[in-house]
């Protein structure tokens, strides 16, 4: 089984990632982390796909908008590739981009954790 985690944000914006991972690790479970590296950070954890796309909050809303759609076009390809069994998404933003995929190819296949009921 492969497993992929999927994130809106920089890695230390989802400081619950680590629990699933320590998790898949202990049970041997094979998982990709796909993240948006907004602020380019280096990270060489073979497991961590980052979306290489510049924003931060001063920027326009034309730019965070290009953003956005340019960012679900990239996960949309590893969703859509048939590699994984299973997804995680761990904010609110990714399970809104992936609403339709997560009801249809992984419907009963994916964890939906959400920290912000407001959204």
């Amino acid at each position: 089984m492969k497993v992929l985690i999927v994130g809106c944000f920089d890695l230390l914006m989802h400081p619950y990632s680590e629990k699933y991972i320590e998790i898949f690790k202990k049970h041997h479970v094979d998982y990709d982390m796909i993240y948006w590296n907004r602020s380019c950070d280096s990270n060489s954890n073979e497991h961590f796909i980052p979306f290489q796309f510049p924003l931060n909050t001063y920027s326009s809303r034309v730019n965070k908008l290009e953003g956005y759609i340019k960012y679900r076009q990239f996960v949309l390809r590893y969703l859509k590739s048939g590699e994984y069994d299973r997804v995680v998404f761990l904010t609110t933003q990714a399970m809104t981009f992936f609403f339709p995929l997560a009801l249809g190819k992984y419907h009963g296949k994916y964890i939906f954790d959400y920290r912000d009921e407001t959204y």
